[in-house]
C-alpha cells in the first residue's frame, strides 16, 4: 500500500535505489552491460517496478518481489539467478516499506551508508543525477581491471609522437609490451 507521507516515499524510493545498488548480481550485470549499453537505466527502471508494486494498495510478500526481480533479471540481462539473493533484495524492500511507513528511517539510513562506502563511485553519480538530470561520468575517471575508479590524479602513459619517413607518410610501429 502506498506510503501517506510524502518524506516517506521519497526515503523509501531512495532505499529501493540503494538497496539494488547493492545487490550484487545486479551491479554485476550492470558494470558489464549485460543489458546492454542502457544497463544502468534497466537498474533504475527496476526501481520503479518494485516501488510500484507497493502502491497497488494490496500486502506484497517477498516471494512476489523476488519472482517479479528474478523476471526482471532474465529477461532484461539474460542472468538466470540460482540464488536466494533476489529474495533477500525483496526481504529487504519489504522491511524498508514497514519501517518508512511507520516513520522509521534508520533502515534507510544504514542502506544508504553502506551504498556510499561499497560503491562510492556509483554514489558519486547517483547523487550528482539527482542534482541534475543531465550529468555525466566525471573527466578524468578511470576503472581498473578489478573495478576499483580512481580520479586520474596521476599522469596517463605518454603516447609516443608518430614517425614520418621521407615522403610525408606515419609509420606504423609496433606497440610495446610490457615495458614502462
Amino acid at each position: 500500500m502506498p506510503l501517506a507521507n510524502a518524506e516517506a516515499q521519497a526515503v523509501f524510493e531512495a532505499g529501493v535505489a540503494f538497496a539494488l545498488h547493492l545487490w550484487t548480481a545486479l551491479s554485476l550485470a550492470v558494470d558489464q552491460e549485460w543489458g546492454g549499453p542502457d544497463s544502468a537505466d534497466k537498474r533504475d527502471w527496476m526501481a520503479g517496478v518494485v516501488v510500484d508494486m507497493f502502491e497497488t494498495g494490496k500486502d506484497i510478500e517477498p516471494d512476489d518481489i523476488a519472482d517479479q526481480l528474478d523476471q526482471i533479471m532474465q529477461d532484461e540481462f539474460d542472468v538466470s539467478l540460482e540464488d536466494d539473493s533476489s529474495y533477500q533484495v525483496a526481504v529487504t524492500c519489504v522491511k524498508l516499506h514497514k519501517d518508512c511507513g511507520a516513520g522509521d528511517f534508520t533502515f534507510a539510513s544504514t542502506l544508504k551508508k553502506q551504498f556510499l562506502e561499497k560503491r562510492p563511485s556509483a554514489a558519486k553519480r547517483m547523487l550528482q543525477e539527482g542534482d541534475e538530470e543531465d550529468s555525466s561520468d566525471e573527466e578524468g575517471e578511470t576503472v581498473d581491471q578489478e573495478g576499483d575508479t580512481s580520479m586520474g590524479d596521476e599522469e596517463p602513459a605518454a603516447k609516443p609522437e608518430p614517425v614520418i619517413d621521407e615522403d610525408g607518410f606515419e609509420l606504423v610501429q609496433k606497440p610495446r609490451k610490457g615495458r614502462r
